[in-house]
């Protein structure tokens, strides 16, 4: 209960403080304080890291919104009738947000090697892939021949198969000639947004 109330006096302080110090129409209401004696000063840390001073007033601590918002990744706004806070790309470093970001981009990362991988393989057999290819064109003129001679080792379906397999084969060398560079400066460009996160 007592960890309740401290919270509660908490952003009653956030709330004062941003009204006296963005809002004249909101001033009024914090005149109270005016005049009052400061018990002591504190320091207001985020992650250990001090980000501003606070103040503790008939034993209340007051924190100053805007310095304790910009640290938490938010914007403050004020007008005569409210204080908004809005969350932001600001985010505090090693935060959730910062974390998540890494985690993806690592994923993205190894997903792209894994392609780019596939892709070097099937460029570097691309003379047994044609060798594939010229393979399967003499089996399909071989399949015409015995359709031609009314032989019994004629088969329709092996043309097709044949067919099918030139067809794939020609694709894998197109997309990975195509995708190869396309990929690598994609990783390039993954990897450097990663260094930047994890060293910034």
């Amino acid at each position: 209960m007592k960890k309740i109330r401290s919270v509660s006096l908490v952003f009653a302080g956030i709330i004062i403080g941003v009204g006296l110090s963005f809002s004249p129409e909101i001033y009024g209401a914090g005149t109270k304080l005016v005049g009052l004696k400061v018990d002591k000063e504190i320091s207001v840390k985020l992650n250990g890291k001090k980000i501003d001073q606070g103040a503790v007033i008939n034993s209340t601590t007051y924190v100053p919104l805007r310095s304790t918002a910009t640290a938490l990744g938010m914007e403050v706004s004020v007008n005569s009738t409210e204080v908004n806070l809005t969350s932001s790309t600001g985010a505090v470093d090693d935060s959730d947000a910062v974390t998540f970001k890494k985690d993806e981009l690592r994923t993205k990362i190894g997903n792209l090697k894994v392609k780019i991988n596939e892709a070097t393989s099937v460029l570097e057999n691309e003379e047994a892939a044609n060798n594939s290819i010229k393979f399967a064109n003499e089996m399909i003129d071989l399949q015409k021949l015995y359709k031609d001679d009314r032989s019994p080792l004629y088969d329709e379906s092996r043309i097709k198969q044949y067919e099918d397999q030139i067809a794939l084969t020609k694709k894998l060398l197109s997309d990975a000639e195509a995708n190869l560079p396309i990929w690598k400066a994609e990783l390039a460009d993954l990897e450097a947004q990663l260094a930047t996160l994890q060293n910034p």
